[in-house]
């Protein structure tokens, strides 16, 4: 894909949706910059989105040990208002507060499997 899109503006690499039963530092980091390298090997300049722990919930675990790769972009935290209310907002200030840049890349206001009343 970043050989086709490279320079493409509008391109964003999402890697890795929502990661079950894996650990940050043992699998995700090592797994995300190998595929942060292999991205930038043809697109230097697009935005990359990093996968986190527990279904995209883990923002906070990420933002104690961040990748330490040139040019990673934002983190992916996903977040329905019905299902995480408050500890996920408490996640996503803990990363706020560390540094960790965070992507929104899926929401809702129901729950998380799409049913419930909207909040």
């Amino acid at each position: 894909m970043a050989q086709k899109y490279k320079g493409v503006p509008n391109v964003l690499y999402e890697i890795y949706n929502e990661p079950v039963h894996v650990s940050w530092t043992a699998d995700l980091v090592p797994y995300h910059t190998a595929v942060i390298k292999a991205i930038r090997k043809y697109d230097t300049k697009n935005i990359i989105i990093v996968g986190t722990p527990t279904w995209s919930q883990d923002v906070d675990i990420a933002s104690k040990k961040p990748i330490k790769t040139s040019r990673i972009s934002c983190n992916t935290l996903h977040y329905y208002a019905q299902t995480h209310r408050q500890s996920l907002r408490n996640k996503a200030q803990t990363a706020l507060n560390n540094g960790l840049p965070i992507f929104i890349t899926e929401s809702g206001t129901t729950s998380a499997d799409g049913n419930g009343t909207v909040i």
